[in-house]
């Protein structure tokens, strides 16, 4: 009988975490935490952005309304600036001099300042986590970062979908 009980305990609180997942209101609630992360330099300065809920509608356990995270996902700038790489380095010689290198140079700028951003966000992150509040995104990875380099300003990073975001204790 045992067994069964440890079973249907454990079925139970699989049920429980399922639940919480598809209930929007979860997520919404650890947005609002993740204004924690506003307290962190990165943030204020602009370097680092967190998703929001909307002003206007409410969560609700089906729908939630989000404001738009600006750019484009890490995963595919990454992708994007892995392809332009291969093109001039697997480029015949004579094409090689065609290459605009002030363009190569501010891609390569680019590329570094999305590095020492990602590097800014994971201290950030652990800091929160470990000598902070204790909360922390469960599931960063280059789908849920946003990096907007628009024209004329500095690369933000920013952190979105905090469905498994959590807190220790």
């Amino acid at each position: 009988a045992s067994k069964n009980d440890a079973l249907v305990r454990t079925m139970g609180s699989i049920a429980d975490q399922i639940e919480n997942e598809l209930d929007l209101r979860f997520e919404a609630r650890e947005i609002e935490k993740a204004k924690t992360y506003s307290q962190q330099g990165e943030v204020r300065s602009g370097a680092i952005g967190v998703m929001g809920l909307s002003d206007d509608v409410p969560p609700h356990s089906d729908f939630l309304i989000l404001k738009k995270m600006p750019g484009r996902s890490v995963k595919s700038a990454i992708d994007e600036l892995e392809a332009e790489a291969d093109k001039v380095i697997n480029m015949p010689a004579e094409e090689k001099e065609k290459v605009d290198l002030q363009e190569l140079e501010r891609r390569r700028q680019e590329a570094e300042t999305l590095c020492e951003r990602l590097i800014n966000l994971n201290s950030m992150w652990f800091k929160e986590a470990f000598y902070g509040s204790g909360f922390f995104h469960g599931d960063l990875h280059a789908g849920n970062l946003m990096i907007d380099s628009s024209e004329g300003k500095p690369a933000t990073l920013g952190m979105i979908d905090f469905g498994n975001a959590a807190t220790l204790s």
